[in-house]
């Protein structure tokens, strides 16, 4: 299903205001504040078995560049299970914005078929860690 600008911005002011209570995962909207750290994951390009770490509060920008599109994407913060978003599609070329306000172990799991999801899947990994001082 192709998004208009219209209903993106209307699904990610949903999942902005649903998921900013939890504390968990911010999907901002705005564009990145000077200085702070980016991560520029390549969604097909990820050796899937090695954890990403990424550090706490950045932005973490997960780029499809598969030639089609993913379904039923789904951040889980692993030591709870709990599910923090699940984003329904995500088309070729599209880039969406994540923020981890806290420290651990989260997976961002997505399915290439939208027939059989099941045998189509494929999770990554990432590691939040604290930001580093100077």
């Amino acid at each position: 299903m192709f998004f208009s600008n219209c209903s993106l911005k209307r699904v990610s002011t949903v999942l902005v205001m649903a998921f900013a209570l939890t504390g968990f995962l911010a999907l901002p909207i705005q564009n990145a504040k000077a200085g702070s750290p980016e991560h520029l994951i390549k969604m097909n390009r990820v050796d899937y078995k090695v954890p990403i770490q990424v550090m706490r509060n950045a932005q973490v920008k997960l780029h499809n560049n598969w030639r089609i599109s993913l379904h039923e994407t789904t951040i889980r913060q692993i030591k709870s299970g709990s599910r923090l978003a699940q984003i329904e599609t995500i088309i070729a070329g599209q880039t969406v914005t994540l923020e981890f306000p806290k420290t651990g172990a989260y997976s961002v799991c997505y399915s290439l078929g939208q027939d059989k999801p099941e045998t189509e899947s494929r999770c990554l990994l990432l590691d939040v860690i604290p930001m580093k001082t100077a």
